[in-house]
């Protein structure tokens, strides 16, 4: 990694940023239409959109850049923030993977959202519906990272944060997943590591 790139992914992840991490609820998605998850998804993007003044300073420069991944990172939080047996997250999640590509972050960007998921579920502070929304994620990012482990060094980074976790079944979020959506609740880290294994 660049030495650019890590001062963004470090800004992303709040350090020596103002963003704030917004928290989904997997409840308010799983029943919206695909319409209105990309209406969504555009307004996050156009956070990002770029002003050419802002341009001006190299300090307005980083700012900027700052001010990009932070959207483009919670746009892929959003999309990976709700159960996908529709398929829709699949079909949406390009529309945030393209530009973070272009900008050579998305394999970073998404350890850094992994890190934040893995904290989050583990949080018992938080409402259980913000860490059961993490269990999701986490669940999909397995998706996404699982057919690119041989080939891809960050994927595979990716998963084996995820098995080093000790990401154990919360007796809470498996109750809540089970009331709202009938969802299986699974050792993550477990499967994790069966992935791990089989590459």
């Amino acid at each position: 990694m660049s030495f650019k790139s890590l001062i963004l992914c470090l800004s992303v992840v709040g350090l020596g940023s103002s963003a704030q991490a917004e928290y989904y609820k997997y409840t308010d998605l799983m029943f919206k239409s695909y319409r209105e998850l990309r209406a969504e998804m555009q307004k996050k993007f156009a956070k990002a959109d770029l002003n050419i003044d802002a341009f001006t300073t190299a300090e307005g420069s980083d700012r900027v850049e700052r001010d990009k991944m932070n959207a483009l990172r919670e746009a892929l939080k959003f999309v990976l923030s709700r159960p996908d047996l529709d398929s829709l997250s699949v079909k949406l999640l390009p529309d945030v993977r393209n530009p973070l590509m272009q900008l050579k972050m998305y394999e970073e960007t998404l350890f850094t959202v992994t890190r934040e998921s893995i904290l989050t579920y583990k949080n018992k502070d938080l409402p259980v519906v913000y860490r059961a929304t993490a269990f999701f994620m986490l669940e999909n990012i397995l998706s996404e990272a699982r057919p690119n482990i041989k080939s891809n060094a960050y994927m595979n980074r990716i998963v084996k944060s995820i098995a080093d976790a000790d990401l154990e079944v919360d007796k809470e979020v498996r109750t809540y997943r089970s009331r709202n959506g009938m969802f299986k609740t699974r050792d993550l880290s477990a499967v994790a590591q069966a992935i791990l294994k089989s590459k």
